[in-house]
């Protein structure tokens, strides 16, 4: 990042204008989740994926939701509230962080006057950036939607605005149009690359790299002798968050994201699973289960990839219900373990509460893929402990293809002491242990 401060200082300019995502931090997945709840809402049939979102790149909310709009009858205020609503929430969280080279140029450019031009809305950039405590450093934001006007408007009239001429200015943008434009007006420009622009070509003066150098995750526990998450001996990485509420989950201190867990770089993880290696044997390896893994595509893609390389056989254990790119994350995958909650569009929102949507989306990405599948179903008394309910799952699994088990797991009240620790209600009160002999028996309706 020294290069970045000697290339500024040559250019003897003292007027710095910054977009707000993507260019002082990392903002795209918070940005990606927020649209996904407000959009899977308001559609309920609709699976927003982050190909979706990429179509949405450099446009104001406004823009968005007006585009939107077209699929279906919508109130878009509310949509936009509830949006940036969300945004707010995540941003403001402590693992949001401001890219270091910000820093760098506050501490060497002490008389240089920092100004915001972003096409995210007032409120959300202010309060970010107090909950960052940054906001002292900048002598005004200006938000495109609150001046009705378009990023280019701005950049072409940027004396009216901010009182410098073109010529006084450097320009720290990542989007490629916002940089080009800088640049023929007579800015000096810093392209940003980060992970969300990592293949697009800038026309700038200069880039600064701010790719995170280690994926980092959150991880609530590990087992190192795992006999029951897929074949062999597997060290098995319980993944933190889980955006499903089953009724019989005995895990509920995984649910939040950011719940109490270990944060740890993913090069850090795969030397632990590295260490147990001489134990795996030809079946054995490590298994990513959760919480839902699939809640950290990037922290899982990376651990996926270091295990490949280093001759490590993977499984994923899974309910199908997170995001990323499923095609990416499937192609490290030896082994998919499947949790059916329920093939029952109704039984599934029931026990879980949430849209079977989700889950109908990731076993299509896994058919595509081809992935060796195991399948688990919970049984429990008086919910699905009868012949109907596992005839229903013995059809479901003839459909797939690869699939090359179903189990019938045993309901137990293992978890409940948690639920009572962490104030949970626990909505399976009074249901007994499934008898495992009975259990047994169910499954033999399966062959």
């Amino acid at each position: 990042m020294d290069g970045l401060v000697e290339q500024i200082k040559s250019w003897q300019r003292d007027v710095f204008i910054f977009d707000f995502d993507g260019t002082l931090l990392n903002s795209e997945p918070c940005h990606f989740l927020s649209h996904k709840k407000v959009i899977e809402n308001l559609f309920p049939d609709k699976v927003f994926t982050m190909e979706d979102f990429k179509n949405f790149t450099g446009k104001r909310d406004v823009d968005i939701y007006q585009e939107i709009s077209t699929w279906g009858n919508i109130d878009k205020e509310k949509a936009i509230s509830d949006k940036q609503k969300y945004s707010l929430e995540m941003l403001r969280q402590e693992s949001v962080k401001i890219f270091d080279y910000f820093f760098l140029l506050v501490k060497n450019f002490p008389t240089a006057h920092f100004f915001i031009a972003s096409n995210q809305d007032e409120n959300t950039i202010t309060e970010v950036l107090k909950s960052k405590k940054i906001e002292k450093y900048f002598e005004k934001v200006f938000s495109m939607p609150s001046l009705k006007l378009q990023k280019d408007q701005f950049l072409k009239n940027v004396e009216k605005f901010v009182g410098a001429k073109a010529q006084q200015v450097v320009l720290f943008e990542d989007s490629s149009s916002a940089l080009a434009l800088g640049k023929k007006l007579g800015m000096k420009t810093v392209g940003i690359k980060n992970e969300a622009n990592l293949y697009q070509t800038f026309d700038c003066d200069m880039q600064q790299d701010c790719m995170q150098k280690e994926v980092f995750g959150r991880v609530n526990s590990i087992e190192t002798m795992g006999l029951v998450d897929g074949p062999g001996i597997r060290f098995v990485a319980f993944l933190q968050g889980c955006h499903l509420r089953c009724k019989y989950c005995h895990n509920p201190e995984t649910w939040p994201l950011n719940g109490q867990s270990e944060e740890i770089s993913a090069t850090e993880l795969v030397k632990k699973i590295e260490k147990y290696k001489n134990y795996y044997g030809s079946d054995g390896g490590v298994t990513f289960s959760g919480g839902e893994p699939l809640l950290q595509p990037q922290f899982l893609l990376e651990c996926l990839k270091l295990c490949k390389q280093k001759g490590i056989n993977t499984a994923l254990d899974t309910a199908g219900v997170g995001f990323g790119d499923y095609k990416e994350i499937l192609k490290y995958v030896d082994l998919v373990i499947l949790d059916v909650k329920a093939v029952d569009e109704k039984e599934y929102k029931e026990l879980t509460g949430e849209s079977i949507k989700h889950f109908n989306h990731f076993l299509k990405q896994v058919q595509n893929s081809g992935n060796k599948l195991w399948l688990r179903q919970v049984i429990v008394p008086g919910m699905n402990d009868d012949e109907k309910h596992i005839l229903s799952l013995r059809h479901f699994a003839k459909k797939l293809q690869n699939v090359e088990r179903v189990e019938l797991l045993p309901y137990k009240t293992i978890g409940v002491s948690k639920y009572q620790q962490l104030k949970i209600p626990y909505r399976l009160n009074g249901v007994a242990e499934m008898d495992e002999d009975k259990c047994k028996n169910l499954e033999e309706l399966l062959k």
